[in-house]
């Protein structure tokens, strides 16, 4: 997706001019945040997105994911996106190998646009975690049983795709987590599981001008599976950059500790601090793989090398 064109976008607009007049020649400007996907505020009224498709099996992935949506929109408070029809009545185009959508901007600002997840203070990233909480406490146990192992199958993919990165000891620590959630797994019951953002940070959250969440964005990585997920990534992410995060091992860890701290409590959301910290791995090994591909990623070989470093620090204990 290197170099996609703004040219490439005005194509796709213009299949949807039925459902939104003039949105062909509306202005067009690239969401700043948006650093690895492609994602356009197209006037100030709507958001048009492009995709890889991942697979034959990309557009029946994408029915799914709306389905699994439509089904979440009747238990959140907050609104989520939804997809607007083209011109055929599909609520997506195909064109040049990547899937689109364009949907109406939500209210409410992103709290925080232009500062990465890693650089909150602690209680912005408090608050973040106690957010993520919510979000899955609306949703845990009422979606069915859903694909908890999707991680474990990304898990084997990422391993073959980051091979050339990870010295021995780092192959064999990730093997182990990704063992050990696939255990993990096979034994989870549906009142266990939540929707699964995959992506959360302020970056993808709406608030307004009293400071409270009001829309859930970019969920296009969302499955049922279990809440340790979600808290997985979102803790890698923090602890990316961290201040506390470069002192080694010891204090990556506590960190790491601190915002499952943070997240516990006696609803059942959890289901241990050992299986967090494969979560959290996993996740570390999700974007050294992400950065790696993101060919429009701008000083992308530094965000590898910061991501090769915490994964070391995260993979020195089985």
């Amino acid at each position: 997706m290197s170099g996609l064109a703004p040219s490439a976008a005005r194509r796709v607009l213009a299949l949807y001019e039925r459902s939104v007049p003039g949105i062909a020649t509306a202005p067009l400007v690239v969401v700043p945040h948006a650093v690895v996907a492609f994602v356009w505020f197209v006037g100030d009224s709507h958001v048009l997105r492009a995709r890889e498709i991942d697979g034959a099996g990309g557009e029946a992935d994408f029915a799914a994911e709306q389905e699994l949506l439509e089904r979440a929109r009747a238990l959140f408070p907050w609104r989520l996106p939804v997809p607007l029809p083209a011109g055929d009545d599909a609520p997506y185009v195909i064109s040049g190998g990547l899937l689109w959508t364009l949907c109406e901007r939500l209210p409410g600002e992103i709290l925080s646009p232009r500062r990465a997840p890693e650089r909150l203070d602690d209680g912005l990233a408090r608050r973040l975690v106690g957010l993520l909480r919510t979000f899955h406490a609306y949703t845990c146990g009422r979606l069915g049983k859903g694909d908890p192992g999707r991680v474990v199958r990304e898990a084997r993919a990422n391993l073959a795709l980051a091979a050339g990165e990870l010295t021995p000891p780092q192959r064999a620590r990730l093997e182990v987590a990704r063992v050990r959630v696939m255990s993990a797994a096979l034994s989870f019951e549906a009142a266990q599981l939540a929707l699964v953002h995959g992506d959360f940070h302020y970056g993808n959250l709406l608030i307004d001008g009293d400071a409270k969440l009001t829309g859930v964005i970019d969920l296009h990585r969302c499955r049922v599976g279990h809440p340790l997920e979600d808290l997985g990534y979102t803790a890698m992410m923090l602890m990316r950059g961290s201040t506390r995060g470069k002192g080694g091992e010891g204090l990556c860890s506590s960190l790491r500790d601190t915002i499952y701290d943070w997240y516990s409590g006696e609803d059942g959301l959890t289901a241990g601090r050992r299986l967090y910290h494969e979560y959290v791995l996993l996740a570390a090994l999700s974007d050294l793989v992400l950065f790696k591909r993101a060919a429009n990623l701008p000083q992308r070989e530094p965000h590898v090398a910061a991501q090769l470093e915490l994964l070391s620090k995260l993979a020195t204990k089985a």
